[in-house]
């Protein structure tokens, strides 16, 4: 009988720590309360994933993948190829969304995590079979350097917490996942530009032993070295999908690059003032940045110009110098590259805003191969007045 009455008892307590847990656990659903999670909130397999689609406040991009790679969709008639790695990327990161606690699951606070129609929307398909559909909301920081993101899957009501997950890596914005490179190269690899202006002199930079020379002529390595560097990367910042050159567009401008590979620049002009860039190395793209212009399209005259800027700067007010040159009754070509050259008159004008000319003479140079070659000599004086340009 006692027996009877103790299996009872515990049978009882048992009883009522069952309900314990479940009410507990249904309060803390309904509370939204920490709970702890292991598994990713999608699974699929990105080799598989041939269409995403991600949309944001009225905004949608399609990214599509075909044999040669993936595609962005601009409009209806026009796709533009997309950087694959970049979309891996994003789908590698999807796939480790591992949340660490539930933060709600009462739509009515959706709102307050931006997992609603305010959220970003991207849909992941392998073929007609969707195989992920999350909406990526607001982000915040943990401690000084942690951060996190609220994710809610679209079909399911609770909102979790992902932490090291960056929502910005989800994005409507097409340029995110293009190719924006107009040129990278190694400076040192360079050792020829040839720059063409079918309205202007254009001039070839040529190194030989380690001497860069404009036309045949010294040119200022130090300002050659700097001009490379600027070379290193050069990313576009506006891409040029309409109105886009012709196959057989005369260029207003070009750039030849040789070194360990061959590389075009050119530049052509359009009806109204925007000028388009392209790169050999981004052939599938067209670029509208002054700034890059700038920076790859030098003149004969800004070289000859920072030449003459060097010479006023490193010598003292009375200082002298001695320059020799091809005159305009020497060769046009040495070494088969086309020249400067000058008169006493015309290398007295170039230099004059720093210097004085003191007198200039003319000799003939006999090369080993029994040609006369005329050159001009001049000596020159750094003016002592304060008001020219390079003595501050």
């Amino acid at each position: 009988m006692l027996k009877d009455k103790i299996n009872q008892r515990l049978l009882g307590v048992l009883l009522l720590l069952v309900l314990l847990y479940g009410f507990s656990g249904w309060i803390q659903s309904r509370s939204g309360a920490s709970q702890v999670l292991s598994s990713s909130l999608v699974h699929f397999d990105t080799a598989n994933i041939n269409r995403i689609e991600i949309e944001k406040s009225g905004q949608q991009l399609v990214l599509s993948r075909a044999e040669n790679g993936w595609k962005i969709r601009l409009d209806e008639q026009k796709e533009v190829p997309a950087v694959d790695d970049r979309i891996r990327s994003m789908m590698t990161s999807l796939m480790h969304l591992i949340p660490t606690r539930v933060a709600a699951n009462d739509p009515a606070k959706w709102r307050d995590y931006q997992v609603d129609s305010s959220g970003t929307r991207i849909r992941l398909s392998e073929g007609s079979n969707p195989k992920a559909d999350l909406v990526i909301g607001r982000g915040g920081m943990e401690g000084q350097t942690g951060f996190y993101t609220y994710v809610r899957p679209f079909d399911q009501n609770n909102v979790y917490v992902v932490e090291n997950f960056s929502g910005s890596s989800v994005s409507t914005d097409a340029n995110r996942f293009r190719n924006r490179i107009i040129l990278s190269l190694t400076p040192d690899s360079v050792h020829q530009l040839t720059f063409d202006y079918p309205d202007e002199e254009g001039f070839t930079l040529f190194k030989t032993d380690s001497v860069w020379s404009v036309n045949g002529e010294v040119a200022d390595s130090a300002a050659v070295a700097n001009y490379l560097k600027e070379l290193r990367r050069i990313s576009g910042s506006e891409f040029v999908d309409l109105n886009q050159p012709s196959s057989n567009a005369e260029p207003d401008a070009s750039l030849q690059i040789r070194g360990t590979e061959e590389v075009w620049i050119r530049i052509f002009g359009t009806t109204s003032e925007e000028r388009i860039l392209y790169s050999s190395q981004n052939p599938q793209n067209y670029f509208s940045d002054t700034a890059a212009i700038r920076t790859l399209f030098l003149t004969k005259k800004d070289e000859i110009n920072h030449y003459v800027t060097t010479a006023a700067k490193h010598i003292r007010p009375g200082g002298r110098m001695m320059i020799g040159t091809f005159s305009t009754d020497g060769p046009q070509k040495c070494s088969g590259i086309l020249i400067q050259q000058y008169s006493a008159e015309s290398l007295s004008q170039l230099f004059s805003p720093a210097f004085d000319m003191i007198k200039c003479e003319y000799n003939d140079h006999t090369t080993p191969g029994g040609s006369l070659q005329n050159f001009v000599f001049c000596q020159f004086q750094r003016k002592n007045k304060t008001e020219d340009p390079w003595s501050h």
